[in-house]
């Protein structure tokens, strides 16, 4: 691997791996003790990560990871650094192939949370935050050396779930998940007897099981009806169109990750208005996020709203109605939430990985909620 001084800190890089610049959405990332790891999505399991070091004596278990040579060349620059910035050199890494694949999964898991594209319009399935969340603590406790106090947001991640998705989970078909369950049973109750009876609601990419023993999530596949915001229905109007939603912008587990996830319509009234309606997920909460609309590139033609409950919203043009005639659909412009620089192409990347995940399995050893989602898809 490559050491060299970026802003001020130590990288070292895999040689020949560029990480995919401000990508965010195709970035592994996982935050450890003294440091931070990445892997690009397309990244093998046992693939070196990128590391920055950001406290070279807290992250003193990269000799684990690196081998004692590699750790002791890098404390060695990090010293240097505080008077020179270190010119790049190779160090002499004896990578943990075993370890690696462990800080890879996590990071699969923690990436899976924010940035998983559940698409019910694509048929891509979410991932049940339940089981996710199960699986990230046993990976974060197992690596507890190397994360330190990290592993408490984990912990605090798997107990709001309550015992019941793992009463349920406990008596799934596919042994790795039920064995998961199953152990997740035994420590909320080892950790607090009676914990979460009461249960908060799952959150982040996905809601877990709600039918015990059937399994059944049948609510996000209802596609000819239309679910969420995106089945409402809209005002005929004079034109009509579709916009992508930055995922970025948004919190995640609200909205369909698919490229027409927002619907608008305009009506050429005499006074001109816009309706929107966006597809939502089960259970999200999307009360009072801005939308701005802005037609053509007239700054007077730009007005904002906020969405409601249900997804939907609408807002009055300031256009005359002649004008509204004479618009073509790419004169409309539709965002929900800040301007993000988020390519399309990008997010068409990551449901392509999603798919090839749930359908082949590439990469990375599915996690069990990968497991489930490929499950109830077929």
């Amino acid at each position: 691997m490559l050491l060299r001084s970026r802003e001020g800190l130590l990288a070292l890089e895999p040689e020949g791996v560029e990480p995919p610049p401000g990508r965010v959405l195709e970035l592994r990332v996982l935050e450890c003790a003294g440091a931070v790891l990445e892997w690009p999505l397309d990244a093998a399991a046992t693939d070196p990560p990128r590391i920055s070091v950001l406290d070279a004596a807290e992250a003193d278990w990269l000799w684990m990871l690196l081998g004692e040579a590699a750790h002791v060349a890098l404390l060695e620059e990090a010293a240097r650094l505080a008077d020179a910035a270190p010119d790049a050199r190779q160090l002499p890494v004896e990578l943990d192939g075993t370890l690696a694949a462990e800080l890879h999964r996590l990071a699969h898991a923690r990436w899976a949370a924010s940035w998983w594209p559940e698409s019910p319009a694509d048929g891509i399935p979410g991932l049940d935050a339940a089981l996710l969340d199960a699986e990230a603590l046993e990976l974060a406790e197992a690596l507890e050396p190397c994360l330190g106090e990290a592993v408490d947001e984990d912990r605090a991640r798997f107990e709001r779930h309550g015992p019941e998705p793992y009463r349920v989970y406990a008596h799934s078909p596919e042994p790795r998940i039920a064995a998961l369950a199953a152990a997740a049973l035994g420590r909320l109750e080892e950790d607090a007897p009676g914990a979460g009876a009461a249960g908060g609601g799952p959150a982040g990419s996905g809601a877990s099981v709600r039918e015990a023993g059937g399994f059944a999530d049948a609510d996000r596949y209802a596609l000819a009806a239309g679910y969420g915001g995106g089945g409402a229905r809209l005002p005929e109007g004079v034109l009509s169109g579709t916009a992508p939603i930055c995922w970025q912008a948004v919190p995640p587990g609200c909205f369909d990750a698919g490229e027409s996830a927002l619907r608008w319509s305009i009506e050429a009234g005499a006074a001109p208005r816009l309706a929107l309606a966006a597809r939502l997920l089960p259970k999200a909460d999307v009360r009072g996020l801005a939308v701005e609309i802005r037609v053509g590139d007239a700054a007077d033609a730009a007005v904002t709203a906020e969405l409601r409950a249900d997804g939907t919203a609408e807002a009055a043009l300031p256009l005359a109605p002649a004008t509204v005639w004479l618009l073509r659909p790419e004169d409309v412009h539709v965002r929900i939430g800040p301007a993000v620089e988020e390519p399309p192409a990008v997010r068409a990347r990551v449901r392509a990985h999603a798919e090839a995940r749930l359908d082949t399995g590439r990469g990375l050893p599915l996690l069990a909620a990968e497991l489930e989602a490929a499950r109830r898809r077929y």
